[in-house]
């Protein structure tokens, strides 16, 4: 689970990319292959929750 907390966050996944802004949150896998961008102009936050 991803949750930003300040500005805009890519999440390239195999399925496509996700956009988050402030705010939102993104439940996946994460045995998949994905990458953080930072798609915002300043700073970007996020908090990132991993199960097993």
């Amino acid at each position: 689970m991803v949750v930003v907390t300040q500005g805009t966050l890519c999440i390239e996944r195999e399925q496509g990319p996700t956009i988050l802004r402030s705010g939102d949150h993104a439940i996946y896998s994460s045995a998949q292959t994905y990458a953080y961008i930072n798609v915002h102009d300043g700073l970007t936050r996020f908090i990132c929750t991993v199960l097993s």
